[in-house]
C-alpha cells in the first residue's frame, strides 16, 4: 500500500497570521464601538446638565427681564435665552448628536416643564 502524505507544516505559520489578524480585527471594532458608547453617554450626561443650567438661566433671564408678564411671554423668552445660552455652551455636544434648532427647542421646552 502506498502512502501519501502532504507536510503543511510550512503553511501554518501563514495560517496563523490570518487568524491572528482577524481576531485583533474584531476585537478592534468590538474596543472601538465599546469607546464609542462610553464617550457618548459621556457626552450626552454633558449635555444633559448643560441643557438643565440652560432652563434655569433662560427661567431667571426672563424673570429678570419681564417680571410679572403673562407666562406665554415669559416661557418664550426664557425658550429663547435658554436655546442660546446652549448652543454658545455645547456646541459640539449639539453638532454631534445632530440636535437641530427645532430638536434643542424640544428637549429645552421639556425640562421647563419639569423645572418650573
Amino acid at each position: 500500500m502506498i502512502e501519501n502524505t502532504i507536510d503543511l507544516t510550512p503553511l501554518m505559520g501563514p495560517v496563523l497570521e490570518l487568524v491572528a489578524a482577524a481576531v485583533t480585527g474584531v476585537v478592534g471594532v468590538a474596543l472601538r464601538r465599546w469607546l464609542g458608547l462610553k464617550a457618548d453617554n459621556e457626552v450626552r450626561s454633558y449635555l444633559d446638565s448643560a441643557l438643565n443650567r440652560a432652563v434655569l438661566y433662560g427661567l431667571n433671564k426672563a424673570k429678570d427681564e419681564f417680571g410679572q408678564l403673562d407666562k406665554v411671554t415669559v416661557r418664550n423668552a426664557a425658550l429663547d435665552a435658554a436655546a442660546r445660552y446652549a448652543v454658545e455652551a455645547v456646541p459640539d455636544a449639539l453638532q454631534r448628536f445632530r440636535i437641530t434648532p427645532q430638536r434643542l427647542r424640544d428637549l429645552v421646552m421639556a425640562r421647563m416643564d419639569l423645572i418650573h
